[in-house]
């Protein structure tokens, strides 16, 4: 699997938006937990009778008050029509391998729908993107999610059920789909990430550093748990802006094997850290042992050898071992090549990733790496 590969996993299949750019046929979807995090305002609202208009009737999150009306254009059916939206997902069930049948406009809302809509006020950014360097469009109301728009930011409820905009088939476009969980339990999943968010902006607004930190590394660890992804991710970037008490927080994390999986996005932090050089020559260290034990054992091709029960254990150590050389470049290290070299001849008797014919990228990185050191 390529570099891009991995990177694409990690930011499609847990980041689970922004992918914009990542797969033509990946397509946006609604995502509570994207939505719930980066969300300023989080409201229910009903048709005001005026196609672009919207009645807030309820406030989850923000300071927005019952009877305001938002001006949503992203949420204006622009074709009409009157078929109730159990009707619209009704034709896409009936005929799910057969394009045309999914309704992707934005639904003719009727008086007495609701939908909970998940918004950012104007001139807010979202507190995590995955691409600080795109810019964020901030002028007047915008969706929490950072790509789809409006129609991957709300839930409409209508007759008691609830639909979101969703891609079901991947090559296939967003359509509207009934969302698998009633509303007492989208409340109860909205209201579990607005604790975690709210802890995240408690732990950034500590001014002490080794207390911030200590915050932020709690987050960090919080698990699998709903909103889970978002508060790792967020408590990463928030240290790796850091100094010194944060470098010392992302070294603990690095040696944290429940966070193996983590472990290259926690090595991407901790590049340009004040630390000594050292440090990652050991992390290295634990991949040579580490492989020397297991290279026996693979077969060639094993990187999809997935009905092995080890085989994610095995790619978490590959994509640590790979990110270890990233910065041992990028800070042009001369303590570590001892440790390259040990690891390379391991590696060297390791078994191709992906059967004979592949590049073997960690056989290239490391040959760049030992032809630099040799100058």
């Amino acid at each position: 699997m390529s570099r891009l590969h991995l990177a694409l996993a990690k930011l499609c299949g847990l980041i689970l938006f922004s992918c914009g750019n990542a797969s033509a046929g990946i397509r946006p979807s609604f995502y509570l937990e994207s939505c719930t995090w980066n969300a300023t305002d989080i409201v229910i609202v009903t048709p005001s009778g005026t196609l672009t208009q919207f009645i807030v009737v309820e406030i989850i999150k923000g300071d927005l008050h019952a009877g305001r009306v938002l001006e949503l254009p992203g949420l204006a059916s622009s074709k009409g029509g009157t078929k109730r939206l159990a009707e619209l997902d009704g034709d896409y069930q009936s005929h799910p391998f057969e394009p045309g049948h999914e309704f992707e406009d934005a639904p003719p809302a009727r008086q007495g729908d609701r939908l909970i809509v998940f918004l950012r006020r104007p001139g807010a950014l979202p507190e995590y993107n995955p691409r600080p360097d795109l810019p964020v469009d901030t002028d007047g109301w915008q969706p929490a999610q950072l790509w789809g728009g409006f129609l991957t930011s709300a839930v409409w409820i209508q007759g008691g059920k609830l639909y979101a905009y969703s891609q079901t088939m991947n090559p296939g476009p967003t359509h509207l789909v009934g969302y698998k969980d009633r509303e007492e339990v989208v409340r109860s999943q909205i209201a579990a990430v607005l604790k975690l968010r709210a802890a995240m902006d408690r732990a950034a607004a500590t001014s002490d550093a080794v207390e911030r930190s200590r915050q932020l590394v709690t987050l960090v660890r919080s698990g699998n748990v709903l909103g889970g992804t978002f508060a790792r991710l967020s408590g990463l970037s928030k240290l790796a802006a850091g100094g010194g008490a944060e470098a010392n927080a992302l070294l603990a994390l690095l040696s944290d094997e429940s966070l193996l999986g983590w472990h290259q996005d926690i090595i991407r932090a901790l590049v340009g850290k004040p630390m000594a050089d050292s440090r990652f020559g050991g992390f290295l260290n634990q991949e040579t042992e580490y492989w020397s034990k297991v290279c026996n054992s693979l077969k060639s091709g094993w990187w999809n050898d997935i009905g092995d029960p080890a085989n994610e254990l095995w790619r978490d150590h590959y994509t640590r071992a790979y990110a270890l050389l990233d910065p041992i470049r990028a800070r042009k290290l001369s303590e570590p090549t001892p440790e390259i070299r040990r690891f390379a001849v391991v590696w060297s008797q390791c078994p191709a990733l992906e059967g004979r014919g592949e590049k073997d990228q960690m056989a290239e990185e490391l040959n760049l790496l030992l032809a630099v050191a040799v100058h």
